[in-house]
Order: structure tokens, then C-alpha cells, then sequence
């Protein structure tokens, strides 16, 4: 007798999926605001060198 409780495999597997591509989209986030991080930072270390020059 199956327990009813349990998933069927077809379930399983679009849970996954919907893992899947909520990691996807989690990843896809934090590598744009790394980029924008990264570009904040070199903008702020070429003002600091343009800001010593004068």
C-alpha cells in the first residue's frame, strides 16, 4: 500500500526545477549588485586619486 503522503516523481522533479531556477535567479541578483559594488569602488578609488592630485 503506497503512503499518500508522499510526492510522485513528476512532483519531485518540478520541485527541483523551481529550486533550480530560484537559485538561479538569487545568483543572477548577486552578481549584478557584485558588479555594481565593483564599479562603485573603482569610481570611488579614481575621485580619491583625482581628489589627492590637486
Amino acid at each position: 500500500m503506497q503512503d499518500s503522503s508522499r510526492k510522485s516523481p513528476e512532483d519531485h522533479h518540478k520541485r527541483l526545477a523551481e529550486y533550480q531556477n530560484d537559485l538561479d535567479k538569487i545568483f543572477k541578483d548577486h552578481r549584478k549588485v557584485r558588479e555594481e559594488a565593483m564599479d562603485d569602488y573603482i569610481l570611488d578609488g579614481f575621485r580619491n586619486i583625482f581628489k589627492n592630485a590637486k
